[in-house]
């Protein structure tokens, strides 16, 4: 709690105050974390995506075998 009072308390930082040598090592290390989480979202994307068809295939294929089992029955 006393966190969040002290982090309402503080002054409101203009955007000067946060630019910064973007060639400094931290600079650096910032910009390549942000490359990072943009090529991590995009393969999270993408795997979302195959997860999505391969669930897809798995019904298809679930429903397909109870209609063969339905049928082999049903003879």
């Amino acid at each position: 709690m006393l966190f969040l009072f002290t982090a309402c308390d503080r002054p409101h930082e203009t955007a000067e105050h946060h630019s910064a040598d973007p060639d400094s090592a931290a600079g650096k290390a910032g910009q390549a974390a942000y490359k990072v989480s943009k090529e991590t979202e995009k393969a999270a994307k993408e795997l979302s995506h195959k997860v999505a068809e391969a669930a897809k295939d798995a019904k298809a294929g679930y429903k397909d075998a109870k209609e063969e089992d339905k049928a082999k029955h049903d003879r």
